[in-house]
Parts: C-alpha cells; structure tokens; sequence
C-alpha cells in the first residue's frame, strides 16, 4: 500500500515462469485472463459482536448502505454475493436470512479490516 496513493487497483497480465534449475532455460505459461485487484482483496473478515463495535466507530468511519438487489433469486443470495464482493464475514447471525413467506427486507451486519 503506498500511503499517498492507497491501495492499488486494476487489472494486469500474468506470465507463469518455471524452471527446474536456475541454469535451465524458463517455460513461460500466460494466463489466459488478466488478473483484477479490487479492494475486497485487501480486506478479511473479522469475527465481532456487531452492536458494540459499531458504537466504537466514529460517525466519518462507519458505513450504512442500503441495496436494492433486484436482480438476485432470492435474499439470502443476495446477502451472500454481498457478503463475497467486500470480503467481510457477518455479525451475530445476520448472514442466514429468516425462512419466513413474505421475507421482503434484511439486514445484514459485517466487519472487516483492512
């Protein structure tokens, strides 16, 4: 990470390069598809009671986001794509959505660090 500029983002090449002796002549394989950093790849779950932490946070340091997930089947696909794309692990249970006919709305609590 460099401290001025954050965290670095993007997408390259990768080349695969083996040897079985460092004299030996190198195989090169590329990767058929270019290798994408998003910021959930600095990111990792933290396991927390989600009340008390985020009582902690300064108000300029948390984040409350509302999504309007249409396109998923159904919530509790959504709250684990969610779930997956920031790299975080829910809090108290809020991972499993309830199984209730008529479920409409969820909330889901993660924690993550960087």
């Amino acid at each position: 990470r460099d401290p001025d500029e954050g965290y670095a983002m993007g997408s390259c090449s990768a080349t695969l390069l083996f040897s079985m002796d460092k004299d030996e002549e190198v195989d090169e394989y590329p990767l058929p598809e270019e290798v994408t950093f998003n910021l959930s790849d600095y990111m990792k779950g933290r396991h927390v009671t989600f009340a008390e932490e985020w009582d902690k946070f300064p108000d300029e340091e948390a984040t409350e986001v509302t999504y309007e997930l249409d396109t998923m089947k159904n919530l509790q696909t959504a709250c684990n794509e969610v779930q997956d794309f920031y790299s975080f692990t829910a809090c108290d249970g809020t991972g499993d959505v309830p199984t209730e006919a008529g479920t409409l709305s969820h909330t889901l609590h993660l924690s993550g660090q960087v």
